[in-house]
């Protein structure tokens, strides 16, 4: 693939910024596109903000999934304008083919554990259940993630950041992404520090190895999906739909801590391969 824009900028990790910038102010135009639309026809027809209000938390998902998969098309197609392939989503698929390592499934079994066994999910008493608004919860989910994934490893693909910078990448994209959604979303407080520690391991685990974007099924299956859309911690919708709520919460500090686990186990790992 030729990197053009190297010409101009030729720091691949300064591209990543720009381009991945890019990609979450689409995401908040396209955000801010919908949610006036919406306002727009409710205000015709009379409502006030306080029903307008109930719609938008009622239909948060949606418009999370449209805005995700709207800006996911429009940014890939304006990123692979750089690419010389002519198929680059179905090459970056076919690329990636060896699928996650066994640690990969490995570390995302030991979270859902920590969850299972730190967390003690119970049935939610409180909760309206409905199948409909889970599987809802769970497909918004997966997009919400994966769509970051693969934004990332498109531009990894054409602009491969040397390994040694892999720390600022993890943490670039983490914090940008956390800082997005906190604000495109404002309605919510979902989106608070323990989806940034999520976003850091997702980003940590994604290029483990470079394991490649199947990286995203073990930690959606294991992590992102119970956590969000199970255990009643939904960025939207918190426990209202949740089948199981925790019977003792799980903070951001434990998966912080989770984190730091991770990262030194890989690291003692690694040293150990080495001194071999």
């Amino acid at each position: 693939m030729q990197k053009r824009l190297d010409y101009v900028l030729n720091h691949a990790l300064l591209v990543h910024f720009l381009l991945f910038g890019m990609y979450l102010v689409g995401m908040w135009l396209v955000h801010l596109a919908l949610v006036s639309l919406v306002t727009f026809f409710h205000l015709q027809l009379d409502h006030n903000f306080s029903v307008i209000d109930n719609w938008l938390n009622d239909q948060s998902w949606g418009i999370a999934f449209v805005t995700k998969l709207v800006t996911l098309v429009i940014s890939l197609n304006f990123i692979n304008i750089w690419s010389t392939s002519r198929k680059p989503f179905v090459d970056l698929i076919k690329g990636h083919h060896s699928g996650p390592v066994k640690s990969v499934w490995a570390y995302c079994l030991f979270i859902l554990l920590f969850m299972l066994v730190y967390g003690r999910p119970i049935f939610n008493p409180l909760g309206h259940i409905s199948v409909l608004n889970v599987i809802t919860s769970i497909i918004g989910t997966s997009l919400f993630f994966a769509s970051d994934v693969f934004v990332v490893l498109t531009l990894e693909d054409l602009y491969p950041v040397q390994k040694r910078e892999r720390a600022q990448q993890v943490i670039l994209y983490s914090v940008m992404s956390f800082l997005f959604a906190k604000n495109v979303f404002a309605y919510t407080d979902g989106f608070d520090f323990s989806y940034l520690i999520l976003s850091l391991i997702l980003f940590f685990l994604l290029f483990y190895k470079d394991a490649g974007w199947r990286t995203v099924i073990p930690f959606l299956l294991f992590v992102a999906i119970p956590h969000f859309s199970l255990f009643g911690k939904d960025p939207f919708w918190k426990g209202e739909y949740s089948p199981f709520i925790y019977k003792w919460p799980i903070e951001s500090l434990h998966y912080l801590i989770i984190l730091i686990v991770l990262f030194c186990y890989t690291y003692y790992k690694k040293k150990n391969v080495n001194s071999k």
